[in-house]
């Protein structure tokens, strides 16, 4: 066998335990052994890093341990010479670093030092053997790099999940039959998950936010894995009987076709949350019955007081102290409505209602709100009943003409009318004005929004907010058009048309 045919042997022999290793400690070890073994040579390192910046060395053969630890060089065409000046050699004494590429880029060097004269090798041949060696060592260095770089992500991710305050469930293949769960989930639910014991091992303990329990397809996990997202509000019921209100996101996990591989479930244990949330709203209610009393007590002492007095002055004072009464009641209504709609206590009394007689109504009886204006109902014939509370949805219809009257020019028409939508009816209001800019628009039925003009008006910004609660408590959407400043501004509300009724069925 000739030594050329050797040498490939050897380099062959190599680059099979090259490839068979996997921690990267162990690849970059074997490589530097190997190109010693392969040229017979008293020195071998490698220098890693990315062309153009600077690389140190991570493992060596013959290398003094304080050079190894302190040798740098930036891989350029003057490493060589770096590396002659750092290690003291002389002239004649040589030295072969083959550049490790992959893909095109370079990786490192693999650098020889002291290598014997090997019979029927030249020098062409020799560095044809440590480039075929840098090439193998090359990929599998980034390989094990890989590797190492991809256990270490799993591990801190693997310890982001399990320290996690919040309960995650990660969810295998499409039938939920592996399930594995992190420290949160296991305290949250109250016992230990089995691996392949599956979603059925908590699927009991979810209720749905009122306490009524969620059906197999609605579970949060199975969602997911339909492809589709969760974020609502849901109870885990506990062994010893106690609930415990949470909040539930869920989404798919896909591969990199879109095909989906399970789920992952998060559970947020909002506890506290509910607790502030009802001493806001029992805080609420208290102030808000507390308020009503005296303030009926000095709206009734100033009726009294206006009828009795003789003087002028006087009967305007009192006019005015009922007229801000009046106001501060409003005000207290507002407070008490945003706190059943918040708490999601809003009752609705609802009945099949004719359209036209409807709003016919509510226009009547809101003859103060829009005075020095003219109301045009447009309702066309044939349009179906709606299933509303009519004295919520005057007061929303309120709401939308006052709000029409503050921000609209004096004195114009106001039109209010009414279109079939599918199983809904659109109600619109519409008043001429300066509009209003888009994202006054996007913000409008916010809580405290006052002033889409920039203005500051009477009252605490609720009305609006209120109306989008009631409008949504009947299954309905309540929106701003985009409004033509200087011109109009529509806002729109759907209410659901009630079954089986016809706009020709008038409530008796």
């Amino acid at each position: 066998m000739t030594a050329e045919a050797e040498g490939l042997r050897g380099l062959l022999a190599i680059s099979r335990a090259i490839t068979g290793a996997s921690a990267y400690e162990e690849v970059v070890d074997l490589v530097v052994q190997k190109a010693c073994g392969l040229l017979r040579a008293s020195c071998a390192f490698l220098l890693l890093g990315a062309s153009g910046a600077e690389a140190s060395v991570v493992a060596s053969v013959g290398l003094p341990s304080h050079l190894a630890s302190t040798l740098r060089g930036v891989l350029d065409e003057r490493i060589e010479a770096t590396l002659r000046a750092a290690l003291g050699l002389a002239a004649d004494e040589r030295i072969l670093s083959v550049p490790m590429i992959v893909r095109g880029n370079l990786q490192g060097l693999l650098v020889v030092i002291g290598f014997a004269e090997l019979p029927g090798i030249d020098d062409a041949q020799r560095e044809f053997l440590v480039s075929a060696l840098a090439d193998q060592a090359a990929i599998a260095v980034g390989n094990a790099r890989h590797v190492r770089e991809l256990e270490e992500a799993l591990a801190w991710l693997r310890t982001v999940i399990e320290t996690s305050p919040v309960a995650i469930l990660l969810i295998e293949g499409a039938s939920g039959r592996r399930v594995v769960a992190n420290r949160g989930a296991e305290a949250l639910f109250g016992h230990p998950f089995a691996r392949d014991a599956g979603v059925s091992q908590y699927a009991e303990q979810l209720r749905a936010s009122d306490g009524t329990p969620l059906p197999l397809e609605e579970l949060p996990a199975f969602a997911a894995m339909r492809g589709g997202s969760v974020d609502r509000e849901l109870l885990v019921r506990r062994e010893d009987g106690t609930s415990v209100p949470v909040l539930a996101r869920a989404a798919a996990i896909r591969d990199d076709r879109g095909e989906i591989l399970g789920g992952v479930v998060l559970y947020e244990d909002i506890s506290l949350l509910k607790g502030l949330e009802r001493m806001r709203e029992e805080w609420t209610s208290i102030v808000a019955h507390d308020l009503r009393t005296p303030l009926n007590e000095i709206a009734l002492r100033a009726q009294l007081l206006e009828r009795r007095a003789s003087n002028e002055e006087v009967v305007h004072g009192a006019q005015r102290i009922r007229a801000t009464s009046h106001r501060l009641n409003r005000m207290v209504n507002d407070l008490l409505d945003v706190s059943l709609i918040e708490s999601h206590h809003l009752s609705l009394v609802r009945r099949p209602c004719d359209v036209a007689t409807v709003l016919g109504d509510i226009v009547e009886h809101s003859a103060v709100v829009v005075r020095g204006h003219d109301v045009d109902i447009v309702v066309p014939a044939g349009l179906p009943a709606i299933d509303v509370d009519p004295g919520r949805l005057e007061q929303v219809i309120v709401n939308l003409l006052t709000n029409a009257v503050k921000y609209g020019a004096p004195g114009t028409p106001i039109q209010l009318r009414a279109s079939a939508k599918g199983d809904m009816v659109e109600i619109v209001v519409r008043n001429l004005g300066p509009g209003m800019a888009p994202e006054t628009a996007a913000t409008l039925f916010e809580r405290f929004r006052r002033g889409a003009d920039g203005s500051r008006k009477e009252g605490l910004g609720l009305g609006l907010y209120i109306a989008k609660g009631i409008v949504e408590a009947h299954g309905g959407t309540i929106w701003a058009d985009d409004s033509t400043p200087g011109e109009a501004t529509e806002l729109h509300l759907t209410v659901p048309v009630a079954a089986g009724e016809r706009a020709s069925a008038h409530v008796s």
